[in-house]
């Protein structure tokens, strides 16, 4: 058996350490391309999301690759987003193109109902291991998300952008090679001392902005064409308001923390919507207004994709909010045709927009 991964960004080097301490062995999977989208948009259902597109074409990639199981996250069919079709859809998909898979969901169910299907690649796991193993995968899969916010706030301080990009892959590298908690840490200290060695320039006042959105294009650095970077790279300060380590933390029942540390974000999302139509969309409106409360951002960027349902109707709802508070908001709409240099003027007027 070997298992890969589906990107998220930098999420899956967290999959392949729990994969890893089950005992199995790991493909990791091909840098996301051109074709890799091409070949999702092709086989693809004309009206399915983005993400959608994306994931069919990675998963193409990493059978190509060598591997013949895919470990994906799965979602709560609750939710109005189509994350529980990304499995199904496109194992269908490419079942009629004559490839042949097995597939490890980690989400979506009660703790027992995931141990027995993680038995049929790990007999003999039990529930005290198992949840060692998430617990590993949840911490290590934050350690991630910090370095990501580490770099993204470093870098409208450095003088040389390029040495940014530089301490991300090591970061990467360190917390990839990082098999214990203890060792993570050991990383995360000489990530810090690294960092030490960037020139920068902290008389430089960064303008801080919030950017919201759908996960996938949050995450994804290729399907949302490196905002990230481009916007540390003329002076913004960019936060975010998903991580995905929230939605395995929301369930309470891996680790210490529980659905309490999320209720002020329902509080202060409560005046615009009181339910959630899939996990981050209630969250991203909360930290946005909680945010621009507290004066600590000056603009909002909403990414998502055409036809996502969910975002669409946050749209609207972030338009409110950013007449209230009198910020500007940038809304950024992803589909297949949409080029870099579209997106990079719409970018550049903004920034504009925020520095006057």
């Amino acid at each position: 058996m070997k298992v890969s991964f589906y990107h998220l960004g930098n999420s899956w080097i967290a999959f392949k350490g729990m994969v890893k301490k089950l005992g199995l062995e790991t493909v990791d999977p091909p840098k996301i391309t051109r074709k890799t989208l091409e070949f999702g948009v092709k086989h693809s259902p004309e009206s399915a999301c983005e993400p959608f597109k994306y994931i069919l074409g990675e998963y193409r990639d990493l059978l190509e690759a060598g591997a013949d199981t895919i470990f994906y996250m799965e979602s709560s069919a609750e939710e109005a987003c189509r994350i529980p079709q990304y499995m199904t859809g496109p194992k269908t998909i490419l079942g009629r193109l004559g490839y042949k898979f097995d597939t490890i969901a980690w989400g979506g169910k009660e703790q027992k109902e995931l141990l027995e299907d993680f038995r049929k690649v790990s007999p003999g796991l039990t529930m005290f291991k198992f949840k060692l193993v998430q617990l590993f995968g949840i911490i290590k899969l934050h350690y991630i998300e910090w370095l990501e916010d580490f770099v993204n706030q470093l870098r409208p301080y450095a003088i040389d952008k390029e040495k940014c990009n530089e301490l991300m892959k090591t970061g990467l590298d360190l917390i990839d090679k990082a098999q214990s908690i203890p060792n993570l840490i050991k990383a995360k200290r000489k990530i810090k001392k690294l960092a030490r060695q960037i020139k920068s320039d902290r008389t430089r006042k960064p303008i801080p902005i919030l950017v919201v959105g759908d996960l996938f294009r949050i995450l994804e650095h290729e399907a949302n064409q490196h905002i990230f970077e481009k916007l540390g790279n003329v002076g913004i300060m960019p936060y975010r308001s998903f991580y995905l380590s929230h939605y395995y933390r929301k369930g309470g029942k891996i680790g210490p923390w529980g659905k309490k540390s999320f209720k002020y974000r329902r509080k202060f999302a409560s005046r615009y919507i009181n339910s959630t139509m899939a996990f981050g969309t209630l969250e991203a409106v909360g930290d946005t207004v909680r945010a621009l409360k507290k004066n600590k951002v000056k603009g909002i960027i909403h990414l998502y994709n055409f036809t996502c349902m969910p975002e669409i109707v946050n749209s609207v709802i972030f338009k409110k909010i950013a007449k209230d508070f009198d910020v500007p908001l940038l809304s950024l709409v992803s589909g297949e045709h949409e080029t870099v240099a579209h997106q990079d003027t719409r970018i550049e007027a903004f920034v504009d927009l925020l520095k006057k």
